[in-house]
């Protein structure tokens, strides 16, 4: 069995954030944000995930606070099936302006 490789610089947290995501061919798709950090998550659409998505390609993701909705920006940086959630998404690492927000968003 192979063994879980921890990739990302900033803790995790295994709770679950209900968002919505936009890429370059949709936009207001429903998602749910897993195993969250500071820096980045695994987006896991709630819809049929487009093909065209991949690494690299740029992302926007929207989370309503009870103070409004933040939007958060970030890259793609892996695609594929996670066996801890069970489910088909992507890897995104958050873009350096936007780290302060997600630590606000997330850091709780």
């Amino acid at each position: 069995m192979a063994v879980s490789v921890q990739r990302r610089r900033d803790p995790r947290s295994l709770r679950l954030v209900h968002a919505r995501w936009v890429n370059r061919e949709n936009e207001g798709q429903p998602a749910e944000l897993r195993d969250v950090s500071v820096s980045g998550f695994f987006l896991v659409p709630t819809g049929a995930f487009p093909e065209s998505v991949g690494v690299g390609d740029p992302i926007w993701v929207v989370v309503q606070e009870t103070d409004g909705a933040k939007t958060l920006t970030g890259t793609v940086r892996w695609r594929g099936y996670s066996q801890i959630h069970d489910a088909i998404g992507c890897g995104v690492l958050l873009d350096p302006g936007c780290l302060a927000l997600a630590a606000t968003i997330f850091g709780r």
